[in-house]
């Protein structure tokens, strides 16, 4: 008499391969790189909350922030991420930085 597992047990089992390892270590480059540029953000948009609009580096505050805000948004949309509404409102990017980066507000 011969043995058989269930066909809703033997889908469950998974052998690794060099792919499935090689997606994990993508998906772990995808994180980090998402990771780092949020972090980018963070900073960015620091900088923009004390950076007061009379002061001579206004603008560039405003590029900088803008600039790390749309690399942050490449760096979702590469990786199949295309809503921004979280990160907007989680980041509080303002109406000027969006404006900035070519949205429209």
């Amino acid at each position: 008499m011969t043995f058989r597992l269930p066909k809703n047990l033997t889908a469950q089992l998974q052998i690794e391969s060099g792919a499935s390892q090689l997606e994990v270590q993508i998906f772990a480059e995808h994180a980090a790189a998402l990771g780092h540029h949020g972090k980018l953000v963070e900073k960015a948009m620091a900088a923009w909350k004390i950076c007061d609009r009379h002061d001579p580096e206004f603008e560039r505050c405003l590029d900088a922030a803008a600039t790390a805000v749309y690399n942050y948004f490449i760096q979702r949309e590469a990786i199949g991420i295309n809503n921004h509404d979280h990160p907007i409102e989680f980041y509080g990017i303002t109406g000027p930085i969006l404006a900035r980066m070519g949205a429209k507000v």
